[in-house]
């Protein structure tokens, strides 16, 4: 679809109709079947935690399972939910609540005090009080901010994974399957504790008992966690470029990432479909949650999305993004969000 360098309220008015006609000729809409999805992982420190695992997606919407309480292993039914996911564990019998994240349905998550402090140092705040405003603040929380977090992780304990038979340059405790019996990760667990007071803004770690100071500003260098599953990571491409045979001339330019990282955001709306005839209302049928990291990959409702086209609008705050398959997305300074998603349904505010 060709884009138009027009006024703001003249784009949305000539972007909806253009959609809303190329939908009525392709006979519009996708699919209506519902595929369950679920979440799935251990919860352990070092031992398995036998409680409840709770889930909250970006709509609100709050489903719990019980952990297994000899292994740790838990499963979460999400059909119909929406990533980014907030989860905890809560034990039974009282203790810490412990936090992890997933940002699409379908994979690994571990719940262990290695995801709950890559979590904090992620958020640098109330991991409770986000958990209960998830809907509103989930932008909070980026996947490039746990992915950061986990490298400092991973950095820091590279002697103690390493050991374990682990490579601390490449390893997932977010996203890599274990079990909960002493070895590989579940050694380091055994050994290690961390309390993170959230009033406070401070955290403690002992590893064997014995005070460890956890280096914030650690060397990262050559640690390559390949995206991690449980952080959700987004697109792989983060090359920049611009297509601009799409538009008429002169009117985007292909943005630095400076740029590109302002439009960093969660952009919110709904996705459906219109009539086929002009004038027909639209109808929704689901959410629409656009992720832009700062580093320019991108998710939508959960899933990996990749770019393959950045453009910055000329003459508005706006930024347009395009996939291989032609989905594409406006994403505009305010926050709204206007595009076809990549199962050919529209998405508006």
């Amino acid at each position: 679809m060709y884009r138009f360098n027009v006024a703001l309220s003249g784009l949305r008015i000539l972007l909806l109709a253009g959609i809303a006609l190329l939908l009525a000729a392709c006979n519009g809409g996708g699919s209506s079947s519902t595929t369950s999805s679920t979440l799935s992982g251990t919860a352990a420190v070092g031992a398995p935690v036998d409680g409840y695992v709770y889930v909250v997606d970006v709509n609100g919407t709050e489903v719990n399972a019980a952990t297994n309480a000899t292994t740790g292993a838990w499963t979460v039914a999400v059909t119909g939910m929406t990533g980014p996911f907030l989860i905890r564990v809560v034990p039974n019998g009282g203790g810490d609540m412990l936090y992890s994240y997933a940002g699409s349905a379908d994979i690994t998550v571990n719940i262990t005090p290695l995801t709950h402090l890559a979590l904090y140092l992620a958020l640098n705040g109330d991991l409770d009080a986000l958990y209960t405003n998830w809907a509103a603040n989930n932008a909070q929380l980026t996947a490039q901010a746990i992915a950061n977090a986990q490298a400092v992780i991973n950095a820091n304990f590279a002697t103690e994974m390493d050991a374990e038979g682990l490579d601390h340059a490449s390893y997932d405790f977010f996203g890599d399957d274990f079990p909960a019996d002493s070895t590989g990760i579940d050694a380091l667990l055994d050994n290690l504790t961390i309390s993170i007071d959230f009033a406070g803004g401070t955290y403690t770690i002992l590893v064997g008992g014995i005070s460890f100071i956890l280096d914030e500003a650690i060397d990262t260098t050559g640690i390559d966690i390949g995206g991690s599953t449980g952080g959700g990571g987004g697109g792989g491409n983060t090359t920049i470029s611009c297509d601009t045979t799409q538009y008429q001339a002169g009117a985007v330019s292909e943005p630095t990432a400076a740029e590109v990282a302002s439009f960093a955001a969660t952009y919110a709306g709904q996705e459906g479909t219109y009539g086929p005839n002009p004038g027909d209302p639209f109808v929704a049928s689901g959410n629409a949650s656009f992720v832009l990291n700062s580093d320019g990959t991108a998710t939508y409702n959960g899933a990996s999305y990749d770019i393959v086209s950045y453009c910055l609008d000329n003459s508005v705050s706006l930024l347009y993004v395009m996939d291989a398959s032609g989905s594409h997305f406006d994403l505009f300074g305010n926050g709204d969000i206007y595009g076809v998603t990549p199962n050919g349904d529209i998405a508006q505010p």
